[in-house]
């Protein structure tokens, strides 16, 4: 009964060592993708260009590098509103070890209109210009001990909640044999003073202004018997926490004014665990082709407070919650459509 659109127009170079792109995208306010999957979003429609270079001959200590500029300009369809204006850098470097390196950066100038994060049609929320940065390592591969890690911090002009955030990753790995390897990789991300959408109160968006963690670890083992057969164990464990210090009053041009009275009525602060557990046999049986056996044990478990640190929402909330296991058989099969045309 009613008709969306998805429409999606690119353009540019990709041969040789400069390359360069211009794509524009416009998505409707009535694109209903439901039938054919998760879509991040609608009613937009952006404008965006890109510039490449890319050597694969060696230059100094490197023995291939790459640099790329990107800037994009949003708009909402309806309302024609501006959304946000943003510039991203980044730059790939591997030396005559074989170490990898990646700095990156994200910049908002302008700061960013956003009408999906009150969840009310109509209105909008106002962020300052931001800036996020990172930059990432990675060992040489060849090697039987080897390691990768990122470093990334956000950062906000004329911010009034004085948000500020930073991330940190690191993934140690080591090839106990040619067919065994063992990894375990530690990510933690910490924001300060981030606002955002709280809750619904008498029909009204409340906003606040919230510290979250966010930790993750995860041990994988990796068994190869044969180059068509494999194992392939993964534990993972995510723990969060959103602690709020204070909640607001949306303000019709998309600022935040301080109501106390939330304060008796609100109350926002979580912690929520994840313990997942899962075993992989595959069977590459034909190119492309692979049977898989996966069973998966699960244990998920929401405090509704944030009092409990790390180690005490391990007894509080996830080792009290029943456990879920599952058996799946997955078969993947490759059609070479041209020996099948061939007979």
């Amino acid at each position: 009964t009613e008709l969306g659109r998805n429409i999606e127009l690119g353009f540019g170079d990709i041969d040789g060592k400069v390359t360069w792109g211009v794509n524009y995208q416009e998505i409707g306010p009535r694109y209903n993708p439901s039938d054919l999957g998760f879509f991040r979003r609608r009613n937009v429609r952006q404008l965006s260009g890109s510039l490449g270079f890319f050597q694969a001959e060696e230059l100094g200590p490197f023995n291939r590098i790459g640099a790329w500029l990107n800037a994009g300009y949003e708009r909402y369809v309806d309302p024609d509103d501006y959304s946000e204006f943003s510039f991203t850098a980044d730059a790939f470097g591997r030396s005559k070890g074989n170490w990898t390196f990646n700095p990156f950066v994200y910049f908002e100038p302008a700061g960013t209109r956003d009408r999906f994060e009150p969840r009310v049609d109509g209105r909008v929320f106002v962020r300052p210009p931001s800036g996020q940065m990172s930059m990432y390592v990675g060992s040489d591969r060849r090697k039987k001990f080897y390691a990768e890690g990122n470093v990334g911090a956000s950062v906000f002009w004329a911010e009034e909640l004085g948000r500020r955030g930073y991330r940190v990753y690191l993934q140690p790995s080591y090839r106990l044999s040619p067919n065994f390897t063992v990894s375990m990789s530690t990510y933690v991300e910490r924001n300060r003073n981030q606002g955002g959408f709280a809750t619904f109160v008498d029909s009204e968006p409340v906003f606040g202004r919230r510290d979250r963690e966010e930790i993750t670890n995860d041990l994988r083992l990796i068994y190869t018997i044969t180059p068509q057969v494999s194992f392939d164990v993964r534990t993972r464990h995510y723990w969060s926490r959103v602690s709020y210090r204070e909640y607001f009053d949306l303000t019709p041009e998309g600022g935040l004014r301080q109501n106390p009275s939330y304060a008796e009525r609100v109350d926002r602060d979580e912690t929520y665990n994840a313990l997942t557990t899962d075993l992989v046999f595959r069977w590459r049986f034909a190119p492309g082709s692979d049977l898989l056996f996966i069973w998966k044990d699960a244990l998920f478990a929401g405090v509704p407070n944030a009092e409990f640190g790390y180690g005490g929402t391990w007894r509080e909330g996830l080792m009290q919650e029943p456990r879920t296991e599952t058996l799946t058989l997955k078969v993947n099969y490759f059609l070479d459509w041209d020996r099948v045309r061939r007979g």
